[in-house]
């Protein structure tokens, strides 16, 4: 099933200040373990370093000052990836991004991590042009869902595509938000 896809436009992000003990920082040589790690929860299990270099460390777009982690004492608890998905200083059109692959180990939930990273994702690709910035969920994924809400991003509906729609009015309902 295609996933549910949202939409930030804008000229600044909301970057909320880390918690007392919480350390977001940038990807560095050495992470790749932790990191694997703290992706376990988007895809149920632990992915291969080949897989992790296709999806995010040499995915297109992706320098490692674009990946971010989130760090609970010296552990890796929480990432995300920013990615460009044209060249910074293209003039033929404006600098896109994607906000990529938000995960937060469940042991480490309830400390808005997920915002947390996110919002530096988003400072990142908008010091840097982007004044769009995309991203693609699934439905079942409602905090995730109202984390991206509250930074401001909102449902990609293409004319026409009612299953689309009644996806995002179910959503919104189990989120008790008007569609």
């Amino acid at each position: 099933m295609e996933q549910l896809a949202m939409k930030w436009k804008g000229t600044s992000a909301d970057v909320m200040p880390t918690g007392s003990g919480i350390i977001i920082r940038t990807f560095e040589p050495g992470d790749t373990d932790g990191l694997i790690e703290a992706l376990v929860p988007l895809h149920e299990k632990i992915m291969t370093y080949d897989e992790l270099d296709k999806i995010i460390l040499k995915h297109d777009g992706v320098y490692p000052e674009g990946i971010f982690l989130a760090i609970i004492g010296q552990k890796i608890v929480g990432t995300t990836t920013a990615y460009f998905n044209n060249t910074p200083g293209d003039s033929s059109a404006p600098v896109s991004g994607t906000l990529h692959m938000v995960s937060v180990l469940p042991e480490a939930n309830g400390r808005k991590l997920g915002r947390m990273l996110c919002g530096r994702a988003m400072d990142y690709l908008v010091r840097h042009g982007c004044s769009e910035i995309v991203l693609t969920t699934d439905d079942h994924r409602l905090p995730a869902i109202k984390t991206y809400l509250s930074l401001g991003f909102e449902p990609i509906i293409n004319d026409g595509d009612a299953d689309m729609r009644a996806r995002w009015d179910a959503v919104m309902a189990s989120l008790q938000l008007k569609s």
